[in-house]
């Protein structure tokens, strides 16, 4: 009877040892895959930006970037073309009417037509 307990004992100390043992594996198991899953949706990010600064890279290779550049940042022309430059007219906003007419007055009659407008109410 003695010996019965003790064969018990030692199987279940057996058997808890390995259910523990075997959760700690499937833990592992299942934080690996999290992380390979991770990784796997990292790398094909990296491709995909890869790809994009490839393409990129081509397209700064080409005449046409030279050129659009030439003409954004330096502001050079091909020979025989005109330059137009439109200005905004700007407007105030509480107004809302131009007020390129009053800012070519000299500074004189642009305080004289405040203040006057200011004693007519």
């Amino acid at each position: 009877m003695q010996k019965n307990v003790i064969v018990t004992r030692i199987i279940l100390v057996l058997l808890v040892f390995v259910v523990f043992n075997l959760v700690k594996v499937m833990v592992q198991t299942y934080s690996a895959s999290s992380r390979t899953n991770t990784l796997e949706g990292e790398v094909s990010g990296l491709k995909t930006q890869y790809k994009e600064l490839e393409q990129e890279k081509a397209y700064r290779q080409t005449a046409e970037y030279v050129e659009k550049e030439a003409r954004d940042r330096l502001q050079l022309v091909k020979q025989g073309e005109t330059v137009v430059v439109i200005e905004e007219v700007p407007t105030d906003p509480l107004v809302g009417k131009e007020v390129a007419s009053e800012l070519t007055q000299p500074v004189v009659l642009q305080w004289k037509g405040l203040l006057s407008a200011g004693l007519r109410w």
